[in-house]
């Protein structure tokens, strides 16, 4: 019942259960081996060699000491130990601290201690239970450190590192141990692996190993700092981490959530959880790979910070891929991401979110319903590709990001054209790649753009640009387009771009101030926004199913002058094209064209100043215009009107030939060479005079007309035409310089078909038309040759004799014809601002003509 003091100076000492009713101290100089031991106070065993006891329990402190016996022994060996929890002692001044100190190994029981628990083999390994200690816990190992599970006090640390450290901890002058400078200090790394065996719930954590660091139970921790020289590893339920620092692979899989602080690997890190993953900044030497690898439970999201790749420190392994791979269920959201290899991230039901993107390979972005990033660059033979989750489906098997670069290929994913993202593309930064893909039902909208092959881009919404797009070929299909003030799309290295509305739209404009039509959803591309595209050949295409109706307004494209750098603006639609204002390439050289092709019928509005025109700088046609359609009307609306009710109504003929009641400005067809193919009707209202025709306007490539359908092509066109030496040719010459092609059906042409009123393959009706110019220019030559004759031979030499000469040369002024000359084209000149040189580059005006005659008096042609 009393204290027990215990002294053995020699020989080896054997006890059974020993009870104390106060302290129990044994000092022994030589091995000991006790059964269980129980006492009132504290216990107190140094030995000089071996300890073997059972179990400890203690009112107080419990404290082992087992110095080294001639170069051997200081080993500790005991059961459970109880400090203060099971009987605390009555002691105002008790401690209740667990203090093992062994100069070899030291494996003990479970460890429950009201205070501080300290565990020390100075040249060994350390093997315990359990601990759970109410202040921290300090496991100083020298060949490895082995532990069931741990807790601490709130807030209180568990050290695991090098048994030097021991050194560090003091006693006061009442002999109780100091731990304050130890739990300071900068951990020393053991040399030995680090098995966390059990439960971690502990205020802070601080290992420092040069060995492996496995754990495969729930650890909790916050803040912890984990610093190993070698490979990490941990396995279990939930895992929350401060900072990690691993010298090699560094491995944490979770069955539930895993929430991590700062993570650096000199290898790889493969991070797994099996609910939510959280982590800071993630730095590799090698490759990074979270949720690749393993099936996430349903309902998973991932949040990282930054995330490098072999950057700031690359491994020197030479088969390091330097890969960055996430896959998550839900939402991934990443800061920014740095790598030298290959970057995919994945989300199978959720978004993307990353920060800029960088790497020298290529990126791969797979989500369910939206992704967004903050810029991407690849190297430039990389991809940038952004498509629906579902296509991970097409990789073979399991892609390995920790792995070779041949492991954690997307070419598959590549060469597939993109499945939609279930919701908005954005990219707030720059992207600079080789080839650019993305694909969403929801709008998109992109920054700078530098493709060095190509750019795709497929949205379901408004595709918005605010700054650059360059690429020689681009793509653009979208329910609506938007090219802000500060955007371009395309350069003079632009060979192709292609704008396709999406299968949505029900309406589309070309031209004009960029007025929504009435129609919605619609698709519309102003003449500002033209103005902001560059390329040898653009092309809008209103395809599909729905074949929304098109309707052309006022716009400028810019000619080459060139004959063989010519460009094409091409307009592709299922459904009818209007035009409803002038459509005008200025400056035009031969290889330039303006494609229209319509499914149903192309209409020209002329008296809304509807108009197709490729001009010279002189104002003559120049380059090509092409248009094809199953009818093609050009007339005013009130005629367009009639044709869309009954193609064939009565009067029809006759009201083509008249001259318009509203004056029409310039031709309303013109081209270099006009090219068309219809299928049902080809009809050009008389846009001249009584006495000339105007209407279309061919250059010396003349005009060619194509009967494409199965039945014969009625034909009723008006206008002019130069021959091959740029000679004008008027009313019933006109026909000289069509050319007819019963096309590949052979159906030919009506036998009602006229040009200028001439039938085709027929003769003009007398006196329909005026003489030919060649024919009025001799009989002015031939009355200005009389006058001549007259002036010349009369030398008057009196006064009466003069004004019988001029009396004369009046008579024969009043002889002439009384006609008055058409210009030599049936265009004026055009006044337009050209904003870009390209041509395929409007500043949205229409083309204003100008006529020469004075304001009160008609030309015949039409102009005034």
């Amino acid at each position: 019942n009393a204290a027990l003091r215990l002294r053995i100076t020699g020989g080896i000492l054997s006890l059974s259960n020993i009870i104390s009713g106060g302290f129990f101290e044994l000092l022994s100089a030589s091995d000991i081996t006790l059964g269980d031991v129980r006492s009132e106070g504290d216990v107190d065993l140094t030995v000089t060699g071996n300890i073997l006891t059972g179990a400890i329990s203690a009112g107080d402190s419990v404290r082992l000491t087992a110095l080294p016996l001639g170069g051997a022994g200081g080993n500790i060996t005991t059961g459970a130990i109880d400090a203060g929890i099971l009987r605390p002692s009555t002691d105002p001044l008790a401690r209740y601290g667990v203090a093992v100190d062994a100069a070899a190994n030291a494996v003990t029981g479970t460890i429950t201690a009201r205070g501080a628990t300290g565990i020390a083999a100075r040249t060994g390994t350390i093997q315990v239970g359990a601990i759970d200690s109410g202040l921290a816990v300090g496991l100083l190992g020298k060949t490895g450190v082995a532990t069931g599970s741990v807790r601490t006090g709130a807030g209180q640390l568990l050290l695991i590192a090098d048994a030097s450290m021991a050194s560090l901890i003091t006693e006061d002058i009442n002999g109780n141990l100091d731990y304050s400078a130890l739990l300071a200090a900068t951990p020393v790394a053991l040399n030995g692996p680090v098995s966390l065996g059990g439960n971690i719930d502990v205020g802070g954590l601080r290992i420092a190993t040069t060995g492996a660091v496995t754990g495969i139970n729930p650890i909790t921790a916050l803040p912890i700092v984990v610093t190993s020289a070698g490979a990490a590893s941990v396995r279990g339920g939930t895992v929350a981490l401060g900072n990690i620092n691993a010298g090699g692979l560094l491995e944490i899989a979770s069955a539930g959530t895993l929430g991590l602080g700062n993570v650096r690997g000199e290898t790889d890190i493969d991070l797994e959880g099996g609910a939510n993953i959280t982590v800071a900044a993630i730095s590799a030497g090698d490759s990074v790979a979270i949720g690749f690898g393993t099936t996430a439970a349903a309902g998973s999201t991932i949040t990282t910070g930054a995330i490098d790749a072999g950057i700031l420190r690359a491994s020197t392994d030479p088969l390091a891929g330097y890969q960055v791979g996430i896959g998550g269920i839900g939402n991934v959201s990443t800061g920014a991401i740095n790598a030298r290899g290959n970057v995919g991230v994945l989300s199978r039901t959720g978004a993307i979110s990353t920060g800029a993107v960088a790497t020298t390979a290529s990126f791969t972005g797979l989500a369910a319903t939206g992704f967004a990033a903050n810029g991407v660059s690849t190297g430039t033979q990389g991809v940038t590709y952004v498509g629906n989750a579902s296509m991970y489906a097409s990789l073979s098997g399991t892609l390995d990001a920790l792995g070779p670069p041949s492991a954690f290929d997307f070419a598959p994913v590549f060469a597939l054209a993109p499945v939609r993202v279930a919701g908005p593309i954005s990219f707030g930064g720059p992207v600079n790649t080789g080839r650019f893909t993305v694909a969403g039902t929801g709008g998109f909208s992109g920054q700078t753009i530098n493709a060095g092959q190509s750019v795709t881009i497929d949205s379901g919404g408004t595709a918005s640009f605010s700054s650059l797009v360059a690429a020689p070929v681009i793509s653009v299909t979208s329910a609506d387009i938007a090219i802000g003030a500060t955007a371009a799309i395309g350069t003079a290295a632009t060979t192709q771009i292609n704008l396709n509305t999406a299968s949505t739209v029900q309406a589309v404009t070309i031209g004009g101030t960029g007025a929504q039509n009435p129609v919605m959803p619609a698709w519309s591309l102003d003449a500002a926004e033209i103005n902001r595209l560059q390329s040898r050949q653009i092309t809008v295409a209103a395809n599909g199913t729905a074949a929304p109706p098109v309707t052309m307004e006022a716009f400028t494209l810019s000619g080459t002058g060139t004959a063989t750098q010519g460009n094409s603006f091409i307009v592709q639609a299922t459904g009818r094209i209007r035009v409803n204002g002038t459509v005008a390439v200025t400056g035009a050289g031969s290889g330039d064209s303006l494609q229209l092709s319509s499914g149903q019928q192309v209409e020209v509005a002329t008296d809304l100043g509807g108009a197709l025109r490729l001009l010279d700088t002189t104002g003559s046609p120049a380059g090509t215009l092409q248009v094809s359609a199953s009818n093609i009307w050009v007339a005013d609306s009130a005629v367009l009107s009639q044709l869309a009710i009954d193609p064939n109504f009565a009067g029809r003929d006759q009201i083509l030939e008249q001259p318009p009641l509203v004056p029409v400005t310039g031709a309303t067809l013109a081209g270099g060479s006009i090219i068309v193919s219809a299928r049902g009707s080809f009809l050009v209202r008389n846009s001249g005079t009584s006495t000339q025709h105007g209407g279309f306007a061919a250059g010396t490539g003349g005009l060619a007309i194509t009967a494409a359908g199965t039945t014969p092509l009625d034909v009723v066109i008006n206008g002019t035409a130069l021959d091959a030496t740029s000679v004008l040719l008027v009313n019933d010459r006109t026909i000289d310089r069509v050319t007819f092609t019963p096309g590949p059906n052979a159906a030919g042409f009506t036998a009602t078909s006229t040009v200028n009123g001439c039938v085709v393959g027929g003769t003009c009706a007398p006196g329909s038309i005026l003489p030919d110019i060649p024919i009025i220019v001799q009989m002015i030559e031939n009355v200005s040759t009389n006058i001549s004759a007259v002036i010349d031979t009369a030398q008057p030499e009196t006064a009466a004799q003069r004004e019988a000469a001029a009396a004369e040369a009046a008579d024969a002024v009043d002889s002439l014809p009384d006609v008055r000359l058409s210009r030599l084209i049936d265009v004026g000149a055009v006044k337009a601002t050209n904003i870009v040189n390209d041509p395929v580059t409007s500043d949205g005006n229409p083309a204003m003509w100008i006529d020469p005659a004075p304001p009160t008096q008609r030309s015949p042609g039409g102009q005034k």
